[in-house]
Parts: C-alpha cells; sequence; structure tokens
C-alpha cells in the first residue's frame, strides 16, 4: 500500500469509531453539547500540547491568522449544521448528503486548475457517495423529510468542502499539528456557543464515561491523521478516502452495539472500498508511482 493512503485510512478508521462510542454515552444520560465540547477541548488540547512538547511554533510573529479563524469557524459551523439537520432528518440522510462534500470539493479545485476533472475522477467519487447511502441504509430512512433539515446538512458539506480547502491550502507551508492547533483551539470558541442552546450534561455512569472516553480517543487520532492525511495527499484524495468512515462506522457498530447488518449496507462497503482502490491505482499510474 501506498504509505501516503495509511494515514488518512487510519484517520477514517478511527474516525468511524465516535458513533458507536458517542452512542454509549447518549445512552448513560450524557448529551450531544456534552460530547462535542469535551471531545472539541482534547482534540485542541491534543494538539497544542503536541507542538508544545516538540518545540513547534504556534504564536511566532507575523501570523496570518485569517486562514485559521476561517478554518476553525468552518469547523464549528459544520458541526452546528449536522446537529440542526439531525433534529429534522434522520442520521443515515444526513451522513450521505454531508458526504457530498468530496464531489464539491472536487469540482471547486478542479475550476481552480489544481486538480484533474476527469471521467474516472467523477466516476469514483460518485460511485463511491452511492456506496456511502447504502451503507448507512438512506433508503430505508427517508420518511418524513424536512426542507430545513435538507438545507442544514448541505449547509454542513459545504462548509466541511470549505474547511477541508482551506486547511489543505495552510498545509503546504505549515507543519500539520501548528495547523490542527491553530484550527481547533478557535473551533472551539466559536463551539461554545453550543451553551446557549442546552446545557452540557454528563453521561451518569462509568460505561457513559468509557463511551466519552473512547469518542475523545477516536476523534483525537482521528484529527492527527486528518491534518497529517491532508498533508500526505491533499484535500480532494483524503476527502475521497475519508468515506471510508461510514464502513469503519458500521462495522463498529456491529462489533461494539451488536447491530445487524442487511446485504445492501455489504454491498455498499464493497462499492466504497473498490471505488477507492480504482480512483488510488488510477492516479498512481497516471503520476507513474506504481510499486514495481
Amino acid at each position: 500500500m501506498k504509505a501516503g493512503l495509511i494515514i488518512p485510512i487510519a484517520a477514517a478508521a478511527s474516525f468511524g469509531l465516535y458513533p458507536a462510542a458517542s452512542q454509549l454515552a447518549y445512552q448513560e444520560g450524557a448529551n450531544a453539547i456534552f460530547v462535542i465540547l469535551f471531545t472539541t477541548f482534547l482534540r485542541a488540547a491534543s494538539l497544542v500540547g503536541f507542538c508544545v512538547l516538540s518545540g513547534k511554533p504556534l504564536l511566532e510573529k507575523g501570523v496570518n491568522w485569517r486562514p485559521f479563524f476561517a478554518g476553525g469557524f468552518l469547523q464549528a459551523a459544520s458541526i452546528f449544521g449536522i446537529i440542526g439537520s439531525l433534529v429534522y432528518i434522520s442520521g443515515p440522510v444526513t451522513i450521505t448528503i454531508v458526504f457530498t462534500h468530496t464531489t464539491m470539493l472536487l469540482l471547486f479545485m478542479a475550476a481552480k486548475g489544481e486538480v484533474r476533472l476527469d471521467r474516472v475522477a467523477i466516476l469514483t467519487t460518485l460511485i463511491a457517495l452511492f456506496g456511502v447511502s447504502l451503507v448507512v441504509d438512506v433508503f430505508g430512512n427517508l420518511g418524513n423529510l424536512k426542507w430545513i433539515g435538507i438545507g442544514l446538512a448541505s449547509l454542513a458539506a459545504v462548509v466541511t468542502m470549505g474547511r477541508l480547502y482551506v486547511f489543505g491550502q495552510e498545509l503546504k507551508s505549515i507543519d500539520p499539528a501548528v495547523v490542527g492547533a491553530r484550527m481547533f483551539s478557535i473551533a472551539l470558541l466559536f463551539l461554545l456557543a453550543l451553551v446557549l442552546f442546552d446545557a452540557p450534561v454528563p453521561p451518569n455512569s462509568g460505561l457513559g464515561y468509557l463511551g466519552v472516553a473512547l469518542s475523545s480517543l477516536s476523534l483525537v487520532l482521528g484529527t492527527f491523521g486528518m491534518f497529517y492525511g491532508i498533508a500526505l495527499i491533499g484535500a480532494f484524495q483524503f476527502s475521497l478516502l475519508v468515506k471510508l468512515e461510514p464502513v469503519f462506522t458500521a462495522l463498529f457498530s456491529w462489533f461494539v452495539l451488536s447491530e445487524i447488518l442487511n446485504p445492501s449496507q455489504y454491498f455498499g462497503m464493497l462499492l466504497v472500498v473498490g471505488s477507492l482502490i480504482v480512483y488510488s491505482y488510477y492516479e498512481a499510474k497516471s503520476q507513474g508511482t506504481l510499486d514495481g
């Protein structure tokens, strides 16, 4: 496997644990605001701590903070959009809409001349998205759709595309841990506004705190993988590979929560994995980087 693909795939796997882990916390009394604020704090703190311990500068003179405030705001806005949409539509519909960010990013970066827009890129991106829709069983959860929920999920998709692009631009010249520390510290400040909607409620049992701990570990490791992964392969390819996240989510839900998967979900996994293998092979071949 190409070395540059290992970290993004590991990030997708780590992010994939989050839904099942957070569900444990919710079942034991925690609310989403507590989990989001706690995990975001740890994501920011771990990145800042890593930078401090490794001597990476965070506050040197002459820093242009505009991209970092933009990235932090977009990170927070994507979370607001997802949370808001889940009030009105089902999780599988929200997930499917949010994952359209890869197609948006492809078109945006192609318009700027930063990636090639060809049939392979378009087809593999769309097939992977269709695979995601099967993995999350979107067609079995289309009842009672509300336009406001669709709009909020679409907003989350747009800002997710935007934040990945901003991350990618900054990572061209700045250390991934530094970019992540700055972005997530600012995102945490914006996310504190969540307490205006509801008070954070922690879990009421040890099992619930285990869920919070696993959620935090999932997102901390995934966040490191995201920034280092984008630095290695670019924003678009990372966005495409992170479509493995729902595949890992389904597998973790089966393992942790004993959820039963239906045949269409397994077929969706094959579509996602197959499309990503085809795209990775095509990219390696076109760039002359195939092993052997």
